[in-house]
């Protein structure tokens, strides 16, 4: 699977990492898709469109500041 012009990525190899790691390489993927600039449409009770609002990020971020499980 290529991820950046050609650069093949065997995401195979990313089966044996833990949680934590798990967690930020969705993250990081999810932020370099532009996930966290979507917006959504609000309406009003009538179902009129009423203008836009922000949406998470498809995968937040983990907590930086929790310590990554040794490797």
């Amino acid at each position: 699977m290529s991820l950046l012009d050609g650069l093949v990525v065997n995401l195979y190899e990313l089966s044996g990492i833990d949680s934590e790691r798990q967690a930020l390489v969705l993250a990081t993927m999810a932020h370099a898709n532009g996930s966290h600039e979507h917006s959504g449409i609000a309406f009003d009770s009538d179902g009129k469109p009423t203008g836009f609002y922000k949406l998470d990020s498809l995968f937040p971020s983990p907590d930086t500041d929790a310590t990554p499980s040794p490797a």
